[in-house]
């Protein structure tokens, strides 16, 4: 299958989650060749989009209600429905966060896709699954990336921070923080304290306030390179999603580019995960094993603030988990569809 177009939601969707994904977008668009279409179905009716944007606007770049040609597209969700992407034959929907589990969402996720050509599914462990619970779907693995820009600054570099938690939190690692933070007086972490209408109020372990740390994209990687250590755990290990994000039951436990983004920021990074066909494909134990308890993580905390990352090893590791390496996987994929 040959591909024109990527439908893209830039234009509407400016949550921080977001931001990685027109990174990624615009590198599969630029090794690809391929136009990026802005996506206006979800965003108001269509019979005023014609009017505002042509009319009013006097705009007639980069938009059509919807894409001729084939085309690419994200989903954040599976469970949202999408009239420009869902059961569409000339679209290929890439399944960023896959979290349905039960019977009926299942069947309805196959209907919603069973339309398109081919499905891509981000977390091999959802991928699995899916092949097996809804066999009506070609679906396809096709693993989250790291922009190939970050991997330019994989270096030791001065630290301001010993350790910080970024993202969705795990309980366990947090609190085995703060147990060492009690009985290590010189310790400096970064922690996220939510108050309501703030979701994103950084502050250090001294009281200073960094605020919202995501920003921008270069915000956002410019703390990270002052942080000598990351905590990171996958997304329901300890139950960290259903008190993050209240989603209970959803036992998928994908790997997430802030791991990857850990390592090319140069922390060291102590990891908390189930072991699944996800965590084997990005070999996690072999650059991150899991921290089982609170005196394995003392003493790795102990050896990343007296040691410097591995630069080499962390660069052959990231290089295999860039985008652009990541496009030569969809050039196979779309070959067989």
């Amino acid at each position: 299958m040959t591909i024109q177009n990527i439908i893209s939601n830039r234009l509407f969707s400016k949550e921080v989650f977001w931001q990685i994904v027109y990174e990624w977008e615009d590198i599969i668009s630029k090794e690809m060749n391929l136009a990026v279409k802005n996506n206006f179905i979800r965003l108001v009716n269509m019979r005023y989009i014609r009017v505002v944007w042509r009319d009013i606007l006097h705009r007639d770049d980069n938009y059509v209600p919807i894409p001729s040609g084939n085309s690419l597209a994200f989903v954040m969700s599976p469970g949202l429905f999408d009239g420009n992407v869902c059961g569409r034959r000339n679209v290929i929907p890439i399944i960023i966060d896959f979290w349905l589990s039960k019977e009926n969402e299942f069947r309805d996720f196959e209907s919603r896709y069973v339309g398109n050509p081919g499905v891509l599914i981000t977390s091999k462990e959802a991928y699995e699954i899916i092949r097996d619970r809804c066999p009506r779907l070609c679906v396809y693995h096709w693993p989250l990336s790291l922009p190939d820009h970050w991997l330019e600054d994989v270096a030791t570099c001065p630290k301001k921070y010993d350790c910080a938690v970024v993202g969705r939190p795990n309980g366990v690692l947090n609190d085995w923080m703060m147990r060492y933070a009690s009985t290590h007086k010189d310790f400096t972490y970064v922690c996220n304290q939510r108050k309501p209408g703030v979701p994103c109020n950084y502050v250090t372990s001294d009281g200073s306030i960094l605020g919202n740390v995501f920003r921008d994209r270069d915000t956002y990687r410019h703390f990270l390179k002052s942080v000598r250590i990351g905590l990171y755990s996958t997304p329901s290990k300890d139950g960290s999603r259903l008190q993050y994000k209240g989603l209970a039951g959803r036992g998928y436990n994908q790997v997430t580019p802030r791991f990857l983004e850990y390592l090319a920021a140069g922390c060291h990074v102590l990891s908390r995960y189930d072991r699944n066909p996800d965590t084997d494909y990005y070999e996690l134990d072999s650059i991150s094993p899991n921290v089982d308890t609170y005196e394995d993580f003392e003493a790795r905390m102990d050896f990343a603030r007296a040691h410097d990352i591995d630069c080499e090893n962390y660069k052959n590791y990231l290089s295999k988990h860039i985008t652009s390496s990541r496009v030569e996987a969809l050039r196979d994929i779309l070959a067989q569809i």
